[in-house]
């Protein structure tokens, strides 16, 4: 049991990762602070960490902590002078070799200023040196180096409060009423999947197939696997990553060989701190039953794993809570992130703690967010208990909000509304897969619920024939081809055969408030068999092999009113017309682009496609040492004409801009004679391609 701090004592709060032993409740203590450790500096404990001392705007004059000497001297035996100097030298090491006694003198100062963010509640203080040459006071104040600390207060309305303690009751509480509001406040909101079936809470669902019976509420007993067979009840499921993809780092999985001691008992001290973590929320939350993918589907039985992916969105959906470990990188981190807070007593009381990094794109700092499986057990989850780098946070389908109270306004970030299959896949695309085979099969469970949402659409390789031709219309991050991929023989038109993110034509011209695209008057796209697609439309012949024919790569952006000429291979900056109608999250210099005279422009879906196929057009021009036409094409794989079969496929029109025509650029397929693979997203002007003629194409 921890202890409550005395009042003239500075204690240092870590927050715990450690989950209770097997057999006991997962409770620490009902108080916000853990073991005194020492007592705090004189200038700790005394310092006036107000508004009124730390303005940064006080007649353009820092606020003075202590100096560098004084900080260093207790910096043993005072937890906050030891994480403001922790804050200092990191800040220096990154811009400067040597370390910072060596810059500055013991007697060199250390400022301090505030810097509230008031809409979220939020303060972050500054612990800063000015360099010893700057002789006069200006603003902006120069730093050498500085410490940012985050402060919590709770009595301060410019702070937020302190983190709740893991394990602690408060914190325990406070889950459970997040749950009992969701359940019976929220109404019909929470209780409908993707597909639009209401489910009726009051009636436990048919449980998964097998699930993790967590025993006694009290911990008495031990985990074990159950075999449901179509019994009811109310379970969570956990989401989380994995690790290491090596089947040796994981003894603990369910394998057709450990099935049967499983379902008498698992091995509590193989399964990692996650799995362990999870098993004790889910006792703590009064709820039976907990499913997890590695204990609840046999890993080694392609069979039962084919028969439970399938199954993973309803597992998600109808699950009573999904409990996220988003911090960790593997199975062993634990639920709750490792964070440490200094707690200043007095008045007013506060706590410090290291400056999580979490703006702008928080998703991008969270280990779990940039896991594909991940995105079908966020998207299908009705509510979910997860965790920033600082604290527990809660999301369902009517709210998000931290254990501080803060709502949608800071958190709203992290649980991102995505409804539309674009948007799903633009999210989904860019994330990471252990087992590239994994590509379809993990969005399989979305999938699987929108189809009961409109019975009659086909869908086929992660496009749908509802909205085929602007699911057709996407373009790729900058990737070179992955061997791994091309092994799962996914068509070229489909955007999961990209190793890359990607995002959709509509997308980006709908960011941007322009006139949507037009799908042309004559066009035509059907599913074929399994593999195929057919488009009959309006279509140009190119020749890439053309000298007026400009290869560089595109930097998406550009300065306001610039003049850029579109004739000098050069140039790296893009018209507004082309930033406006391209996909925006294409970094600088990533994708190789054919400039031509014409004003053609295409987003080759392969980085190196280019410059492969120069390679190829060079061959061919090297003179004397040339290869033969016939022996060219048979070291390339490809019939009679390849080099030259390039077609521009029209999809969509917008009248409004002079690029206006939009579709795919086509090369005929090496492999199969008649037939095209899709190599590039095009945009052409109206005026090139007045001559175009209607044109039947079959994609593979």
């Amino acid at each position: 049991m921890n202890m409550m701090p005395k009042d003239s004592e500075l204690v240092e709060v870590p927050s715990s990762t450690s989950s209770p032993a097997a057999g006991e409740k997962p409770i620490v203590s009902a108080s916000k602070s853990a073991t005194p450790t020492t007592m705090p500096c004189e200038n700790c404990l005394n310092y006036n960490f107000g508004w009124e001392t730390l303005d940064p705007e006080r007649d353009c004059r820092p606020a003075l902590f202590t100096t560098f000497g004084k900080l260093v001297d207790p910096s043993t035996t005072c937890p906050l002078c030891k994480l403001i100097l922790e804050g200092l030298e990191n800040n220096f090491a990154k811009g400067n070799q040597g370390s910072l006694k060596h810059r500055v003198g013991k007697d060199s100062e250390i400022f301090v200023s505030m810097w509230p963010w008031w809409e979220e509640g939020e303060t972050t203080i500054s612990f800063f040196i000015i360099p010893p040459e700057e002789r006069r006071s200006r603003h902006p104040i120069p730093r050498l180096t500085e410490s940012n600390l985050r402060v919590y207060s709770e009595i301060y309305n410019w702070a937020r409060s302190p983190p709740l303690i893991p394990w602690s009751e408060p914190c325990l509480d406070r889950l459970r009423q997040w749950l009992s509001d969701c359940l019976y406040e929220h109404g019909p909101i929470c209780c409908t999947t993707l597909s639009g079936e209401r489910i009726d809470e009051s009636l436990p669902p048919v449980l998964p197939t097998r699930v993790i019976d967590v025993g006694p509420l009290d911990g008495s007993g031990s985990a074990r696997l159950l075999e449901s067979n179509g019994e009811r009840g109310y379970y969570t499921a956990l989401s989380y990553c994995w690790g290491s993809s090596q089947k040796s780092d994981r003894p603990y999985l369910t394998t057709t060989e450990t099935l049967q001691q499983h379902l008498s008992e698992l091995p509590w001290d193989l399964l990692p701190k996650t799995l362990r973590d999870a098993i004790f929320l889910t006792r703590a939350l009064g709820v039976r039953y907990l499913w997890i993918d590695s204990l609840c589907i046999i890993q080694d039985s392609n069979a039962d794993w084919e028969k439970e992916a399938a199954r993973m969105g309803t597992v998600y959906a109808q699950a009573r809570l999904v409990i996220a470990a988003t911090t960790g990188t593997n199975a062993e981190a634990g639920l709750f992130p490792i964070q440490t807070q200094i707690h200043r007593p007095g008045q007013p009381s506060l706590y410090f703690r290291k400056l999580p990094n979490e703006r702008g794109s928080p998703k991008l700092n969270l280990p779990l967010f940039t896991r594909g499986w991940a995105t079908q057990e966020w998207v299908l989850a009705r509510r979910i208990v997860f965790w920033t780098r600082e604290r527990m946070c809660w999301y369902c389908t009517r709210e998000c909000v931290g254990d501080d109270g803060i709502r949608a306004s800071f958190y709203s970030g992290f649980t991102d509304q995505f409804t539309t299959w674009k948007e799903i896949v633009t999210l989904y695309s860019g994330r990471n897969l252990t087992y590239p085979g994994d590509k379809l099969i993990a969005l399989r469970g979305i999938a699987n619920k929108l189809q009961k949402k409109r019975p009659a659409d086909k869908y086929a390789f992660g496009l749908w024939q509802s909205n085929l031709p602007y699911e057709l219309l996407w373009s790729g991050q900058a990737a070179t081809t992955d061997p791994r991929l091309e092994e799962l023989h996914i068509p070229s038109w489909s955007w999961a055969a990209h190793p890359g993110g990607v995002r959709f034509l509509e997308d980006g011209v709908r960011d941007r408030q322009l006139r949507g695209w037009e799908l042309s008057a004559q066009l035509s796209i059907s599913f074929l068999e399994y593999h195929s697609l057919r488009i009959v439309a309006r279509s140009k012949r190119v020749d890439l092999h053309a000298p007026n024919m400009v290869n560089h790569c595109f930097r998406w952006f550009r300065r306001e009113n610039e003049v850029v000429n579109h004739d000098n291979p050069c140039v790296g900056v893009c018209t507004g017309e082309i930033l406006a109608i391209c996909p925006k999250e294409i970094g600088p210099g990533s994708v190789q682009i054919a400039l031509r005279k014409e004003r053609i422009w295409v987003v080759f879906d392969s980085r190196d496609f280019l410059s492969k196929y120069q390679k190829e057009r060079d061959t061919r021009k090297c003179g004397k040492k040339r290869k033969t036409i016939g022996a060219l094409k048979r070291s390339l794989g490809m019939s009679a004409g390849i080099l030259e079969e390039f077609s521009f496929v029209e999809i969509a029109s917008d009248m409004g801009w002079d690029y206006a025509v939009v579709g795919l650029l086509l090369r005929k397929s090496p492999h199969t004679p008649g037939r095209y693979i899709r190599v590039g997203l095009g945009f052409a002007f109206k005026a090139w391609f007045e001559d175009a003629k209607m044109g039947t194409f079959v994609l593979e």
